[in-house]
């Protein structure tokens, strides 16, 4: 584990990219921040917060695999859906995050996007933060371990409660990690909604492959490969994204269609807007005249950029051809 902490330190600040240096500042200041929010919290605002009712606000969880477009569209839906989602500002202050982002009024300056990784350059721009949903990777359900449905709910109850979303307003996360929850979580929570963010395979494995070059890691790694040792790193990439899209798959078959929405990376940045539209007003049933404008929108475009050689490309199609015959 230190070692993989190391590698991705190391990839982040040989990047010279703004959004992975601060990532790594976050990462530093946190500890010293969150004692603060902590302190502040408990003695000025705990006393008076209220729970909030899950009935009357729209959550939305973006899952995909790693390295499919899931944080564009982490930004996209949070610079045009009236709401709150988790911001670097809230790694720092998890408490008292909201409050400050709603007087310095933030989130509507929020315009370009650009990332690292699913590291945003901006303050005021999304966070995926695992330490948000360490609850959400904890595989119960009713009747196992001991643990029932319950412990989910009263867990994400409690940080919704934290981000105080207001009535009627959208409550937006995403986290690679919990891809394994997806049924577990509708269980208790039915009140929450599923973006699935979609790419084309071959893509996401050369993508995949190529942050593993930059970073030395790859994450997260599935249950079933966490003893496999990666002697070839393209076959692993294969193996990771395959494990991970066909769980993704059955998770999401048991759910009803009110409760998933999937979105085709490449055809949202062809049409963003359109796209957006209806997730608010189809899926989520946003009252007309809610999606905010974004300029920036029709800058996007899928990625292009040449990640591996002609004959890794052949590879990666025959593997994932080879894995489709199983």
């Amino acid at each position: 584990m230190l070692a993989y902490h190391f590698n991705r330190l190391r990839g982040a600040l040989r990047s010279m990219h703004p959004a992975a240096y601060l990532g790594v500042g976050i990462k530093a200041a946190a500890p010293f921040t969150r004692l603060i929010d902590h302190a502040v919290y408990k003695i000025k605002i705990s006393k008076n917060v209220s729970k909030i009712d899950l009935s009357k606000i729209h959550s939305i969880f973006i899952v995909c695999a790693p390295r499919s477009g899931g944080t564009l569209v982490y930004q996209a839906l949070s610079r045009t859906l009236p709401g709150i989602y988790i911001s670097n500002f809230h790694a720092l202050f998890p408490r008292l995050g909201s409050r400050i982002l709603r007087k310095a009024k933030w989130q509507s300056k929020q315009t370009e996007f650009n990332n690292y990784y699913g590291y945003t350059s901006s303050l005021r721009d999304v966070y995926e933060g695992n330490e948000f949903y360490k609850w959400a990777h904890r595989k119960y359900a009713d009747g196992a371990k001991g643990q029932p449905n319950s412990y989910y709910r009263d867990q994400f109850q409690n940080m919704i409660n934290d981000l105080e979303p207001r009535p009627n307003e959208c409550v937006i996360f995403k986290n690679a990690r919990s891809y394994f929850m997806i049924k577990y979580l509708h269980a208790a929570i039915p009140e929450l909604k599923f973006i699935r963010v979609k790419r084309s395979r071959d893509q996401v494995i050369e993508s995949v492959l190529r942050a593993y070059h930059d970073l030395g890691s790859f994450h997260p790694i599935p249950y079933n490969l966490k003893t496999r040792k990666i002697v070839d790193p393209l076959e692993f990439a294969v193996a990771q994204i395959e494990e991970i899209e066909s769980t993704i798959d059955r998770h999401l078959e048991g759910l009803p269609a009110s409760a998933q929405f999937v979105v085709e990376y490449e055809k949202f940045c062809e049409n963003a807007q359109y796209h957006i539209d209806t997730i608010a007003y189809d899926f989520i049933k946003l009252p007309a005249g809610s999606v905010s404008e974004c300029s920036a929108l029709s800058q996007l475009k899928s990625s292009s950029r040449e990640k591996v050689t002609a004959a890794e490309r052949r590879k990666i199609d025959n593997l994932i051809n080879e894995s489709r015959k199983l």
